[in-house]
């Protein structure tokens, strides 16, 4: 039996979230937007709005219409051509704008995951119902198992020195694979503070 697919068509929605990406330079490079849209033909996400904006050297900041934009051989924005919605407000904008050097080009995406949804639905059929659901920053997840490790610790009495150890290197280990540098944007810009707050 196959595994059973993603319906765009449920009533629930899916979770929903955002991220900006700033390209150096003012050049769209990799295969980013082609996994993107591998992603949304295979009915795993929704894209909900995709913009992008420029810097110029000047500082000044202006969207600009995905074919505009220089990229490297192979890269095809046409299918993302009129993805923006306008649920990114000016003040998201000005954000992703201060954030980004002189020269750059930024895409910020807005997307609904939609793998989750039949599993949403079976529990639903089964009478169950969602009664909240949030995001979880990578940073709090790490300072979350350190407040637990320091639990354990205070707990495990002569073992404390070792389970302390072992937290350490759990630490290290979830920050290499989990805090991811290039898609956390310079200044900490926060968008659900400003236009996305009622996405989540």
């Amino acid at each position: 039996m196959s595994d059973p697919q993603p319906d765009p068509g449920l009533d629930e929605l899916g979770p929903m979230d955002y991220l900006a990406v700033e390209f150096p330079a003012g050049r769209i490079t990799g295969d980013g937007f082609a996994l993107l849209l591998d992603l949304v033909d295979r009915g795993l996400v929704r894209v909900l709005d995709l913009e992008f904006l420029a810097k110029s050297p000047d500082g000044a900041v202006g969207l600009v219409d995905a074919g505009s934009l220089d990229a490297d051989p192979g890269v095809d924005l046409t299918p993302f051509e009129g993805a923006s919605s306008g649920i990114l407000d000016q003040s998201d904008i000005d954000e992703v704008g201060a954030a980004i050097g002189p020269g750059s080009v930024a895409a910020m995406l807005v997307y609904e995951e939609l793998a989750i949804l039949p599993l949403l639905a079976a529990w639903q059929r089964g009478g169950a119902r969602v009664i909240t659901e949030g995001q979880i920053s990578p940073d709090e997840i790490v300072l979350a198992l350190k407040a637990a490790g320091r639990r354990r610790q205070f707990a495990g009495g002569g073992d404390g020195a070792n389970a302390r150890r072992i937290q350490i290197e759990a630490d290290r280990s979830i920050v290499s694979r989990s805090v991811r540098p290039a898609l956390a944007p310079r200044g900490g810009i926060n968008i659900k503070s400003a236009g996305l707050g009622g996405l989540k």
